[in-house]
């Protein structure tokens, strides 16, 4: 049996997730189920993601900034992923090439689900709370709730222009007779 401490599959899915959700912020939870629906055609489940979060946080390979329960790959993790997974030819092959340099334990088919190594809790991360981000995720966009909420910029008000009044003799077949 392997340690619980040591990274699995879904640890470095996981990671890589992080890595496409926060491009320029830190990610919300309901980013990265996006992100990792976009590398597995699946997204994280709760036991997955909050063990996943334990694990790469105590690696040092994920950090939490001061806003609750976002997420982004720490210091100069993007620049080393980015040099892993820079021959590859598709999205998965990364997350492949990464699972091999981080010496990840592989999915081995038939293994339980939850996975008895995926028993810790990360701090703040509920239950409810994952629910609520997947429900969110699953939203049609527009009903989506809004993230970001405290560094959107408004969007500035379109002027309307008003439309010249045109007369019936200003108007180039008015002047003509009929035959």
């Amino acid at each position: 049996m392997t340690s619980s401490r040591r990274l699995r599959w879904s640890d470095v899915w996981l990671l890589m997730s992080i890595k496409l959700a926060s491009s320029r912020r830190a990610a919300p939870i309901a980013h990265v189920l996006a992100a990792s629906d976009l590398y597995n055609h699946a997204t994280l489940g709760y036991e997955e993601l909050t063990s996943g979060l334990h694990r790469l946080t105590r690696a040092g390979l994920v950090v939490q900034p001061a806003e609750p329960l976002e997420f982004r790959c720490a210091p100069g993790v993007r620049a080393r992923l980015r040099r892993i997974g820079a021959k590859a030819k598709t999205a998965y092959d990364e997350w492949k090439a990464v699972e091999l340099a981080l010496e990840a334990v592989a999915w081995v088919p038939g293994e339980p689900w939850p996975h008895p190594a995926n028993h810790h809790a990360h701090p703040g991360l509920t239950r409810e709370i994952f629910d609520e981000a997947l429900a969110d995720y699953l939203r049609p966009p527009h009903q989506r709730r809004a993230t970001h909420a405290k560094r959107a910029k408004p969007k500035p008000a379109k002027a309307k222009r008003a439309k010249p009044k045109r007369s019936v003799a200003a108007h180039p077949r008015a002047s003509r007779t009929p035959r």
